[in-house]
């Protein structure tokens, strides 16, 4: 009888059970907090602080993405997801968002900046520097001179384009980049199951003739390109500068199909599809980045086609989670396109007048 007294006496002591909502108060506040990353003076001021990266740690909670153990390489941790099977044909599988410790406003900010760079770079300072340099101005140029304008404005565009990208991303732990695989060239498991970016290349290469087949079959059955005639096309530039002379070919395939894939891919979708996936379902995410892309190209009459090429680019990149897959596949189409071009040129036919006829 003593024991049930007392057994009594302490639940008439125990507090009352917390309700359901009060349960998820106290496990929040039992939770551990991140510290502050340096001595700060102030309780306000450590909570300010502490504020971005809980939320960061909540948004990746809801995206599904957990940290990598400790000790592990950013090579074998990746964002959940089916990387270990090939599944071509699963639309889950192109479901693998990625988490960004930056917002939406970085990335529109950033956006912004590069396109106003990149005016400033294409049509004021490389063709000041060009002609500081060479005594020969832009518009007076023959097209050997226009391919070497050419290979030398995408250098200073892919500086700028480098050097913008690094300003934004260094402000944040190389931990959190590798973590994600952000910024990923490595070449190091070309053939791994479900991951190998050489692998996905290769379906890659195959698949882009096939992928813009069907939109240039698809827009030509809706009479767009009737909309659009005499528009002018991304080919167009490049045909102005074939010459059957091995060096203007180089300079033209070091730019069409080596700088130009790099800085497109780093930056669309590299920076630009990664962070969009992390506010949007990666799908949305790929087609955002790869109208972003086409726009990018200032030809109404490629649009589609570009964008078309750009969801195969993201979706190659989302499964391969390695830059170097959609380099090559973007690399591997610009070299032919413009090896055609040049074979054309080569047998005697004139492949601007071709290009205004549609018979390319």
């Amino acid at each position: 009888m003593a024991l049930m007294a007392a057994a009594q006496h302490r639940a008439a002591l125990a507090p009352p059970p917390l309700p359901h909502a009060a349960w998820g108060a106290a496990a929040r506040l039992a939770a551990p907090r991140p510290p502050c990353s340096r001595r700060r003076t102030g309780r306000l001021a450590c909570r300010a602080e502490r504020r971005p990266q809980q939320e960061q740690q909540q948004q990746q909670q809801r995206r599904g993405w957990r940290a990598p153990p400790k000790g592990s390489s950013a090579s074998s941790s990746a964002p959940a997801g089916p990387g270990d099977a090939w599944a071509p044909f699963d639309p889950k599988a192109y479901d693998q968002p990625w988490s960004v410790p930056w917002g939406l406003g970085t990335v529109a900010g950033t956006m912004a900046a590069w396109a106003a760079a990149f005016v400033a770079t294409a049509f004021i300072a490389a063709p000041a520097l060009y002609t500081a340099a060479t005594g020969a101005r832009v518009w007076d140029l023959g097209p050997a001179q226009q391919a070497d304008f050419a290979l030398w404005s995408e250098v200073l565009e892919l500086g700028v384009t480098a050097g913008l990208l690094w300003f934004v991303t260094s402000r944040h732990p190389k931990e959190d980049l590798e973590s994600q695989r952000l910024f990923n060239f490595s070449p190091a498991n070309p053939f791994a199951p479900g991951r190998g970016w050489l692998a996905w290349g290769l379906a890659g290469v195959a698949a882009a003739p096939l992928v813009v087949g069907a939109a240039a079959v698809a827009l030509s059955a809706v009479g767009y390109e009737d909309a659009v005639a005499g528009g002018r096309g991304t080919v167009d530039g490049v045909a102005a500068m074939l010459t059957v002379d091995l060096p203007t070919y180089a300079r033209l395939i070091a730019v069409t199909g080596i700088l130009a894939p790099l800085l497109e891919e780093t930056l669309f979708r590299g920076f630009l599809l990664t962070s969009l996936s992390s506010y949007m379902s990666t799908p949305a995410a790929i087609f955002a980045s790869s109208l972003a892309f086409g726009v990018a190209h200032l030809s109404l009459r490629d649009l589609p086609v570009l964008v078309a090429l750009g969801c195969l680019l993201g979706a190659l990149y989302v499964r391969s989670r390695n830059l170097l897959t959609p380099m090559l596949v973007h690399g591997a189409w610009n070299s032919g396109v413009l090896t055609l071009l040049f074979a054309l040129a080569a047998a005697g036919v004139d492949v601007q007048q071709l290009l205004k006829e549609g018979g390319l």
